[in-house]
């Protein structure tokens, strides 16, 4: 699957990568399409310290969240895992890209 980030770079999820993520956080399965929603039109977007992002999704009762690296340069990028949170504050000490009014 391919999804367009924010900065219309393409955001690829491998079946390695929806396996890791489905295994490791079954709760995703009911969510699933929520992935492209996030990193295509984020409520928050943070940048981690491995050059990679943070895209949240605030879904009121929680947060969904993407990591994703993205190569702006080539427009390619690669999704590396994505989980649900009830919590962001560690989130907050990173470095805040862009938030939706």
């Amino acid at each position: 699957m391919e999804f367009l980030s924010r900065s219309k770079t393409k955001i690829r999820l491998t079946d390695e990568r929806l396996n890791h993520i489905l295994t490791s956080h079954p709760e995703i399965l009911e969510h699933v399409f929520d992935i492209g929603i996030t990193i295509n039109k984020p409520d928050y977007l943070f940048e981690g310290s491995k050059e990679e992002y943070f895209a949240i999704l605030d879904k009121k009762v929680f947060y969904f969240v993407v990591i994703y690296k993205e190569d702006m340069v080539k427009k390619d990028g690669f999704i590396i895992t994505s989980f649900i949170t009830k919590r962001i504050n560690y989130l907050l000490k990173k470095k805040l890209i862009w938030k939706k009014k």
